[in-house]
């Protein structure tokens, strides 16, 4: 991918991205809103402005607010005004929660008793053309907030940094996990359930090939 936009705001960074192989663009913004909730608004503004400008649209990182009271475990709740401008400003936007996995809290104060308090204050968001055009993407809530979390030291726009570099270096990982020779699993793939759906023109009933046909096709849809 090929960077031909970039927007630099206190509490985001915005990018637009050129895919080589599809020749789309797609907008990704990253997101470390301040745990003020007043110099919040100005994030609010930001992404309103911003929405006009893209199509498929994908954003992620830390809002430091929640989006109702059941985010959040422990005493001091959160203000219901700044909970009630974080929605107002998904819906102004036409964003949602991507489908996650995991916990549903991202953050913790890391004390013991009453003191405790759980917050999901990292998420994924997607407007309406990207789940079109990306429509099995999923949440990797527990990778993001893991690589987020990791302590990071400097004014806040070096941290937003060093934490984008922390969740780079994951989904790297993740990749060369899952996603190395991908073009020739693919082939392979594509090539087994031929071969399958081959032999059940002739035995349409061959329990056997039937299993088999279910698991490659689930296995190269994936892929794809």
């Amino acid at each position: 991918m090929t960077v031909i936009y970039f927007r630099v705001h206190a509490q985001l960074i915005h990018v637009e991205l050129l895919h080589h192989v599809s020749n789309k663009v797609v907008n990704v913004t990253f997101i470390y809103g301040s745990n003020d909730g007043d110099i919040r608004e100005s994030l609010w503004d930001e992404l309103r402005q911003l929405t006009p400008t893209v199509t498929e649209w994908i954003i992620m990182g830390d809002f430091n607010i929640v989006r109702d009271m059941e985010e959040r475990l422990g005493p001091n709740p959160p203000s219901l005004a700044e909970i009630l401008a974080f929605n107002k400003c998904l819906l102004d936007c036409n964003l949602d929660d991507l489908q996650g996995y995991g916990s549903d809290y991202t953050w913790t104060n890391k004390r013991e008793g009453e003191a405790k308090i759980w917050s999901k204050l990292d998420r994924v968001l997607t407007n309406p053309n990207w789940l079109i055009q990306y429509p099995h993407t999923q949440d990797y809530n527990a990778l993001v907030s893991q690589a987020w979390q990791i302590p990071v030291k400097g004014n806040a726009m070096f941290r937003l940094f060093a934490r984008l570099k922390n969740v780079r270096q994951k989904l790297v990982d993740l990749h060369k996990r899952n996603f190395t020779d991908i073009y020739m699993r693919v082939r392979t793939a594509k090539k087994d359930l031929k071969a399958c759906q081959k032999h059940l023109q002739q035995n349409p009933l061959d329990p056997y090939y039937l299993a088999q046909e279910k698991g490659i096709s689930e296995d190269y849809w994936t892929l794809r």
